[in-house]
């Protein structure tokens, strides 16, 4: 016995299951620079966030933040806050002698107390002058 299946329905069902695996491995690369301020910025290699916070804000489970290479203190650039993120936050040379975030007064540089995981990375980024939270 011969059965007929519908070609369209199995050709859709293939489709959709492409697109939502496609959409969940989908990775942002967020960008700082502070020569944009004031900015704000929208994130993007052309039109950078001005402030760190700016990026890890935009920034969901697995994206990026790729800070251009400087030293960065004051508001939007310590206290960070992940959010309980699960992110990248990297420095754009990787060489952590050419980025730094300064703090003053004692100011924590990051505040990891929202669920954060290891997968939550700081890397090739120099933390100085920081205060514990």
């Amino acid at each position: 016995m011969h059965t007929h299946q519908q070609p369209g329905f199995v050709l859709f069902a293939v489709i959709v299951l492409a697109g939502n695996i496609a959409s969940a491995s989908a990775q942002t690369t967020w960008f700082v620079d502070q020569a944009a301020c004031p900015g704000p910025g929208t994130g993007t290699v052309p039109n950078p966030f001005c402030v760190i916070q700016d990026g890890i804000d935009a920034a969901a489970n697995g994206d990026e933040v790729v800070v251009a290479d400087g030293t960065y203190g004051g508001n939007g650039n310590t206290n960070l806050n992940f959010g309980g993120r699960l992110i990248t936050l990297r420095s754009a040379s990787g060489d952590p002698t050419l980025c730094t975030i300064l703090c003053e007064f004692g100011i924590p540089g990051f505040l990891f107390n929202t669920a954060e995981t290891n997968a939550a990375v700081v890397a090739g980024i120099t933390i100085e002058g920081c205060g514990a939270a």
